[in-house]
């Protein structure tokens, strides 16, 4: 399955006129093959991964082989320097998701690329669990305590939309700018963006409303990210009258959902980097049942 980030329709459906799609060839002679890497830059900047949760192109994807990847990278650098870029950019998912990453990092770095950034990965091990009921007792007190008070308090429920219908995926779109701006901070695409995604990946694409009181309080956009990875792309509640939070039982519901459906991992990504700081979202992740990795940001000057 090839990865929905790291596609050329991906890339053209940025919606910033600063960042210019790009693309190289990459030919390999001796398995009579070739692998498309798409991209973008800005401003000479190749960035692979940057504008994205991550990059996995095709060729880690397929292969493992330390001396193709050594030849990958060697002409990835030179066809570059052809075009006259001034830097290269590579943010690689966390290595949990294909054990090919690994190698390729460690060749990354043999051809001077740098860590420029780590940030820390949080993911629910969907394999752990037999149902809902072994996911919840495998929580802290404090977060079996809290989904505990909600399930006696109120009657809730998952909801997957259905991504034909314009007016539902707009209504979770909005719930979840709402809270965004909220917090100060907003959604990074338009409504617009989602649903072109939703044309070009529908069977990557997946939006959830949880229903308390047959009333929606949060929804989830989430990604097919990876194979048997469900990503949480973007998610949160909106203006509501509830006396407690409705996330640890709307992240206990996409585990069930994930368990149902034979995902192997619930992916809640990043919740903090050397340049943003956030141990509230972090704790919040450990309490529904995380664990930690890590993902590193590449960068090589050209100049």
């Amino acid at each position: 399955m090839e990865n929905i980030y790291s596609t050329k329709k991906f890339q053209e459906l940025n919606e910033s006129d600063d960042l210019i799609p790009i693309n190289f060839v990459f030919k390999d002679k001796e398995n009579h093959s070739e692998f498309e890497i798409h991209g973008l830059s800005k401003e000479k900047k190749a960035a692979y991964g940057i504008y994205a949760p991550f990059w996995l192109p095709k060729i880690v994807l397929e292969h493992s082989d330390l001396i193709l990847f050594d030849i990958f990278v060697s002409n990835l650098i030179s066809a570059h320097k052809k075009k006259k870029y001034e830097s290269i950019e590579i943010r690689l998912p966390p290595s949990f998701y294909l054990s090919s990453l690994n190698i390729f990092k460690f060749i990354l770095i043999k051809n001077s690329f740098k860590i420029s950034n780590i940030a820390l990965w949080q993911t629910i091990n969907i394999k752990d669990f037999n149902n809902q009921s072994t996911y919840r007792d495998s929580l802290k007190y404090s977060s079996r305590k809290e989904i505990k008070k909600f399930v006696i308090q109120y009657q809730f429920s998952l909801r997957e939309i259905d991504l034909n219908n314009y007016s539902a995926v707009r209504n979770s779109y909005n719930i979840i700018n709402l809270n965004r701006k909220k917090i100060g901070t907003s959604l990074k695409y338009s409504i617009n963006y989602l649903l072109n995604l939703i044309n070009l990946e529908p069977e990557k694409i997946k939006i959830f409303d949880l229903l308390v009181e047959q009333e929606i309080v949060a929804s989830a956009i989430c990604h097919m990210s990876g194979k048997k990875v469900l990503y949480i792309a973007a998610w949160g509640d909106v203006e509501h009258n509830l006396t407690k939070s409705p996330m640890y039982v709307f992240a206990s519901a996409l585990v069930e959902y994930c368990i149902t459906n034979n995902y192997a991992y619930l992916d809640f990504g990043t919740s903090s980097d050397l340049n943003l700081f956030t141990p509230n979202l972090f704790k919040f992740k450990e309490n529904i049942g995380c664990f930690n990795s890590l993902q590193e940001t590449f960068s090589l000057g050209l100049g």
